[in-house]
């Protein structure tokens, strides 16, 4: 049990340590520069024209080297540090693969998000060998109006394909994962309990999340995506908190994005405060 119990408050340390450097000014947020927070992937504009066509020309501009084009297909967060003439000069040197073939096995689009499904035969540009084929899942999203690859620091923040999704069971996922923060938001430990899984000691669970969150007051939260595969579940949302010392970051309110993960429990959801897989591994 004093394992557990720990595992409990490890869980919560990072869950708390993310909102708790938020709302204590370890991290500017847009509102504070003055800019518009960035848009929940729903919101993204849905006409970003042919996803198909945007896939085969950046995939066609790889396999001729012709790095110039493809990086008119990078996120524009990643092309405003570079010109199209400095990214070829730095792929012409480091980019690892050649590419021989490829096909575009199947796409799918939701909410301003893209998957691509790709067959391809490469080899290792430095060490020319028979060519290997791989195959993968490329994330892609609506930026300004075109499609652009997800930069890999960003791909964990973005959901699975949704053919890989028990799409029935995310609008329940979904609504638990906001009566959840309601309870955060009113303080109630009560309420919060019977929101977390059972065999991780939700009474113990609770009392702790109620005692840290004294230090915050929870303001807003807005569903950013949900995605369930079997028994587990995943909810990306963006909060809104501040410090309850007005002292604290001058009592202003910051923005942050957080993933929590849920479990499936016969048919309802509870936020899985140990995640097992991961404790197994460690």
């Amino acid at each position: 049990m004093g394992r557990h119990r720990r595992q409990i408050s490890h869980a919560l340390f990072g869950m708390m340590l993310a909102l708790w450097g938020a709302a204590g000014g370890c991290r500017t947020t847009q509102a504070d520069r003055g800019e518009a927070p960035p848009t929940p992937p729903a919101a993204f504009a849905a006409d970003c024209g042919d996803f198909r066509l945007a896939v085969e020309a950046a995939w066609s501009a790889r396999m001729r080297s012709d790095w110039a084009a493809l990086f008119a297909f990078l996120d524009p967060d990643v092309r405003r540090d570079a010109t199209a003439e400095e990214y070829a000069a730095w792929a012409e040197q480091r980019e690892p693969f050649v590419v021989h073939s490829f096909l575009i096995d199947s796409v799918e689009v939701s909410d301003g998000l893209g998957w691509a499904f790709v067959t391809s035969r490469t080899t290792l540009r430095r060490l020319p060998a028979e060519p290997v084929v791989s195959q993968r899942v490329e994330k892609w999203r609506c930026r300004d109006g075109c499609w652009a690859l997800v930069p890999p620091e960003l791909l964990g923040t973005l959901p699975a394909p949704p053919s890989q999704r028990d799409r029935a069971a995310e609008p329940r996922l979904a609504e638990r994962f906001l009566a959840a923060w309601n309870a955060r938001r009113v303080r109630s430990a009560d309420a919060l309990r019977g929101f977390l899984d059972p065999e991780d000691d939700a009474a113990a669970a609770a009392e702790l999340i109620a005692m840290q969150d004294r230090r915050l007051e929870h303001l807003r939260c807005d569903v950013l995506w949900t995605e369930a595969i079997g028994q587990r579940g995943r909810v990306r949302a963006r909060l809104v908190v501040q410090a309850a010392d007005p002292a604290i970051n001058e009592g202003k309110p910051a923005t942050t994005e957080m993933t929590e993960r849920w479990i499936r429990r016969g048919d309802e959801w509870y936020c899985d405060i140990v995640n097992r897989d991961e404790s197994a591994r460690r």
